[in-house]
């Protein structure tokens, strides 16, 4: 005889208001350290690159040029130099496509270095300025980075004035820190899928490299070569895109144009943060992070650890790092009181989304108004203290990613570059990021067309560094923490709240109390502001 059964639901399905999306780079087999693995995670994550025409990329996304530079008085010197071959209006050291060249392909491209220094002693000459990068080529060496990665770029240009610290500053070997754009070469055009999606997947990697690794780099551009057609690339927390391509032999003013306005870009234009300076400190590398207030004074906080870095796994999203620090500068104290620790939160996120802090002050508004304020403060201590918080400020203007591209949308038609992941295991390795990055199959979506979410860059400060959920060793301690994290869900609830990204990593603990993070996805029942797609752990 059949037992008792539960009768289907007569409730409609409910559609959620933002769907979650899986991220590879979140996956088990990102984070083996494989190299290939790691490469085909980051792709998957990718899906489709917008293709953009060549003038959008050198207005939106190439430094401008200094004002001094006459793109036709320096192509006119190189001619008379002899560095442009007047008989057949090309590069004189590339006489014939690479494809054709019989040399090795390190010689080949390696002919670029002489045109690069011609073009940059010529726009010094205009200006009165001197280079800041160097064209280097080593494509047997791995450039050092505080995390290991074993690929090799086929070339790069290097930081003149170098960041890197320690014995990553030792210039015998360079270091991905001071590498402000990538590229890599192929002496001909792909004749299959596979061999035109390598040199882009190579340079992805160093793209992404430098995104994850570094703290100190908003964005980073670069090159690919494949026989005479060049593409410039870019990336920052929003998009990745890639121009039409070009003939780098015979586009001599684009050249022109390309290298002068790299050559002699300020910092913050190659895509640094003036705001977070790498030291070195008892030996290990730390970061002085600043802070601006309401009244544009400056607090400065020194790093003493990272506590997390996985959300500066992917190309695109918060790259949200957290750190443990203390007060080293304060605008109104010559020296701070003592060194007390504080947790720092670096993230970006959309533009259209309040700062967590905004959040947090608004959950308790709402307390105050239903329990009075003396319940509203008991009830705050199931969630973390703000000390400080602001937007990051970059040359004067909030930084945002869509300020990284002078503000111009991307051209409505712009066309698709699609590269298919290579599935094969590798012998070499990378370093894996810290803390605990959500686990969960990732569905793959039919593409829909690409709508740009802008970020803006911002800084929390909390008063309390806790242990989470997942690094508790005493059972008593679990459940307890789980209790107040419970809690503290419940507090939400009581006044239409919902937290919406709740998972092991932000359910922390403190002494003998338990509290709630990562705010940033909070949102009002019956609110009926959403967005498309959200990145969180979608099954704890």
């Amino acid at each position: 005889m059949e037992g008792p059964r539960t009768p289907p639901s007569t409730q409609p399905s409910i559609t959620p208001d933002t769907v979650p999306r899986g991220r590879n780079t979140s996956q088990p087999s990102y984070r083996t350290g494989d190299l290939n693995l790691g490469k085909t995670a980051v792709i998957r994550d990718l899906d489709r690159i917008a293709v953009v025409p060549l003038d959008y990329f050198n207005t939106a996304v190439l430094p401008p040029l200094h004002p001094q530079i006459e793109l036709a008085d320096i192509e006119s010197s190189l001619y008379d130099t002899g560095v442009l071959s007047l008989d057949t209006d090309r590069w004189a050291a590339f006489p014939v496509d690479p494809e054709a060249d019989s040399s090795h392909e390190d010689v080949v491209f390696g002919r670029l270095s002489g045109i690069f220094d011609a073009i940059v002693q010529a726009a010094a000459n205009a200006t009165g300025t001197a280079a800041k990068l160097n064209f280097k080529q080593k494509p047997a060496t791995a450039p050092t980075s505080e995390r290991t990665n074993t690929s090799r770029p086929d070339a790069y240009l290097l930081l003149v004035n170098q960041k890197s610290v320690g014995g990553h500053a030792k210039r015998s070997v360079d270091c991905w820190d001071d590498i402000a754009v990538s590229l890599e070469f192929k002496k001909r055009n792909g004749e299959s899928e596979g061999e035109r999606a390598d040199v882009s997947r190579k340079l992805i990697w160093s793209l992404h490299h430098v995104m994850r690794s570094d703290p100190c780099r908003r964005s980073t551009l670069g090159v690919t070569i494949e026989n005479t057609q060049m593409r410039l690339w870019f990336t920052c927390r929003s998009v990745l895109v890639v121009s039409e391509p070009f003939n780098f032999i015979t586009s001599t003013k684009q050249m022109i144009r390309l290298f002068c306005s790299l050559a002699l870009a300020e910092d913050h234009e190659l895509g640094w943060d003036p705001t977070i300076q790498r030291v070195l400190v008892d030996g290990r590398i730390q970061y002085d992070i600043s802070l601006q207030s309401p009244a544009e004074s400056i607090s400065v906080y020194r790093t003493t650890r990272i506590i997390s870095d996985f959300g500066a796994e992917a190309l695109r999203g918060r790259g949200t790092r957290v750190f443990e620090a203390y007060l080293k500068v304060h605008p109104e104290r010559n020296t701070p009181e003592n060194n007390t620790r504080v947790v720092i939160k670096d993230s970006w996120r959309e533009c259209d989304r309040k700062r967590e802090d905004e959040i947090r002050t608004e959950i308790f508004s709402d307390l105050e108004k239903a329990k009075g304020t003396e319940a509203a403060e008991a009830d705050m201590k199931y969630f973390l203290t703000v000390l400080q918080a602001s937007d990051v400020t970059v040359d004067g203007k909030k930084d945002r990613t869509d300020q990284l591209l002078h503000y111009l949308p991307l051209p409505v038609d712009c066309g698709w570059h699609t590269i298919s992941p290579s599935l094969s295991l590798s012998r070499t390795r990378h370093t894996s990021s810290v803390g605990c990055p959500p686990s969960y199959n990732s569905p793959r979506h039919a593409p829909k067309p690409l709508k740009i979410s802008h970020r803006t860059h911002s800084r929390i400060v909390f008063k309390e560094v806790c242990t989470p959920l997942f690094e508790l060793r005493n059972l008593d301690d679990v459940f307890e923490t789980l209790g107040d994290g419970l809690q503290g869900l419940r507090i939400l609830h009581s006044i239409n709240w919902v937290h919406r990204d709740i998972s092991p990593g932000n359910i922390l603990r403190i002494d003998d109390q338990g509290k709630i993070s990562d705010l940033e996805y909070v949102k009002k029942m019956g609110s009926e502001y959403s967005h498309e797609v959200r990145t969180v752990s979608c099954v704890f």
